[in-house]
């Protein structure tokens, strides 16, 4: 899957270092909104690569291993792109009066899934009772259909609570539904003004007009998926609960993806430690 679209065209007497090492550099910045792939997967990739370019230098087909001197690089987690406190709020206010595409631009701010995630959700998907939302599936563009796949990225299931904003615009989103006798094969939540399925591309221009509005830069979903994980764990500092958020594989990735956030979550840590430090003990004086 990762190696024949970009090797498989070369003959292993062509194969040389420089088009490995494109391939792992494409796959950990893969550009476009979407999301690089874990570093241990990039190992795996040059790992897989590596053995069998050995196999083929011991039959003599090829002289040396091409793929002796390929790096993996670090992922950019510093340079992703994010909404702040402010323009989520601003952002968040904007979404709240647009009921067909701004309650689908909340669900990702406020859960972080990827947008085939989230325009994959359904309505038995959603336990108002416990207030929480299951990921189990994603809308798909099979040749030139949106299809529903029950399978995420990483082909596990994952439950994400839904807080008291997002659980009350879910609920007037249903009533919408309702009114408008809108009414999926599928039973999909999030459908266009029209009750059809949601395309990406629809969304994305719809929710660069929701960031106009709100006079904020204009980000794609992913990007709020970005926003959800900087500033969640900014907020509490709990790696591994954003890797769960998020649906990572592994917590190397989220380490990896929002190092910066983690750093400002330490430096609320060390501030709340010097506050304590300098606090006078219980029953003493200063002085």
């Amino acid at each position: 899957m990762h190696l024949n679209p970009s090797l498989g065209h070369l003959k292993l007497t062509e194969l040389k270092r420089a088009a490995i090492q494109s391939l792992i550099d494409a796959k950990a910045n893969p550009g476009g909104g979407k999301e690089p792939l874990a570093r241990n997967t990039l190992r795996t990739i040059r790992n897989i690569l590596h053995k069998a370019l050995n196999d083929a230098v011991r039959d003599e087909i090829i002289p040396t291993n091409p793929a002796n001197l390929v790096e993996v690089p670090k992922l950019p987690g510093s340079v992703r792109d994010f909404l702040d406190r402010e323009q989520a709020q601003r952002l968040i206010e904007e979404a709240k009066q647009d009921r067909a595409i701004g309650t689908l631009a909340l669900f990702l701010l406020y859960t972080g899934v990827r947008i085939g995630e989230g325009t994959g959700v359904r309505w038995q998907d959603i336990d108002f009772d416990r207030r929480e939302v299951r990921i189990c599936g994603q809308l798909q563009r099979v040749k030139g259909k949106l299809e529903y796949r029950p399978t995420t990225k990483t082909n596990q299931d994952r439950v994400i609570p839904i807080n008291g904003t997002l659980y009350g615009e879910l609920l007037q989103l249903r009533q919408r539904h309702e009114a408008m006798r809108f009414d999926d094969p599928d039973g999909l939540a999030f459908l266009n003004q029209f009750g059809r399925r949601m395309d990406q591309k629809y969304f994305l221009n719809h929710l660069a007009r929701l960031c106009r509005q709100a006079g904020i830069k204009v980000v794609s979903p992913h990007e709020l998926r970005h926003t959800a994980a900087t500033i969640g764990l900014m907020a509490n500092g709990n790696l591994h609960a954003v890797k769960e958020l998020l649906g990572h594989s592994q917590v190397s990735l989220t380490a990896d993806l929002y190092g910066h956030a983690l750093l400002e979550s330490k430096r609320g840590l060390t501030n709340d430690l010097e506050e304590a430090f300098q606090a006078t003990p219980s029953g003493q004086v200063g002085g």
